[in-house]
């Protein structure tokens, strides 16, 4: 059986490292170093991209900002003086990682507040109209029944760069990468072994998978085919 273990991104790293877990989701694969330490130990992994997700910009249902540029976000996680306070899940979390990286800064501004969690996230947005909260988009598709009362009370920001369209993150806008902030998802199995991870790879990137996915309202990496059955009627006229 599979036991869901959620962790910040530095955290799975490290249990992956550490032999402590053999199977992790994450949005990026394993740096060459992290690789060639497992290696040393003989234990070889197989990653597999499934799907992508996109990184939603959130903001109180009260504020009447409806759009962002990307460099706008860029400016204050460089530090530019602003009213308004950035929120993350946390400070070890890939989400923040990856808008880090492509601001190109290393350290936390003085504009950026980080959590616990997602949720924590969710709910601090629902209740300052002065914070602008960057959750995965998935926690917004697919909230879970105490969250179901909290996401009305935020909404979500159209984001484009500068001189584009601003769009949303649908599951449209993620396959045609028209939404600046997508991310592939892996599954990295480091089983070393035929076993369990093999075949649940298998399984998330097969017909059936992939449609769990499509409904998920993320963009699976392979669309499914549909079959359309033409059934001729008897009835005159």
């Amino acid at each position: 059986a599979i036991t869901l273990i959620p962790k910040s991104d530095s955290d799975i790293v490290n249990l992956l490292l550490q032999r402590k877990i053999d199977i992790a989701v994450l949005s990026h694969e394993l740096t060459k170093a992290q690789e060639d330490k497992l290696k040393a130990n003989d234990v070889i992994g197989k990653n597999t991209p499934f799907c992508s997700d996109a990184i939603a910009v959130i903001v109180n249902a009260g504020n009447s900002k409806s759009t962002i540029t990307t460099s706008e976000i860029y400016d204050v996680l460089k530090g530019k003086n602003s009213t308004v306070q950035f929120v993350f899940d946390n400070e070890n979390s890939s989400t923040l990682s990856y808008l880090m990286d492509k601001a190109n800064v290393k350290s936390l501004s003085k504009s950026v507040t980080a959590l616990k969690n997602n949720l924590e996230v969710i709910k601090f947005v629902s209740e300052n109209n002065n914070s602008i909260g960057f959750v995965g988009v998935n926690w917004l598709l697919n909230p879970s029944i105490e969250l179901e009362s909290t996401i009305k009370k935020v909404k979500v920001l159209a984001v484009g760069a500068s001189g584009k369209k601003a769009v949303k993150p649908t599951q449209s806008y993620i396959e045609t990468k028209d939404y600046p902030f997508i991310r592939k998802i892996y599954l990295l199995n480091y089983q070393g072994r035929t076993g369990l991870g093999m075949g649940f790879a298998t399984f998330v990137k097969s017909e059936v998978g992939q449609r769990i996915i499509l409904k998920s309202g993320l963009a699976p990496v392979k669309i499914p085919t549909r079959e359309i059955r033409i059934v001729k009627s008897n009835k005159k006229k």
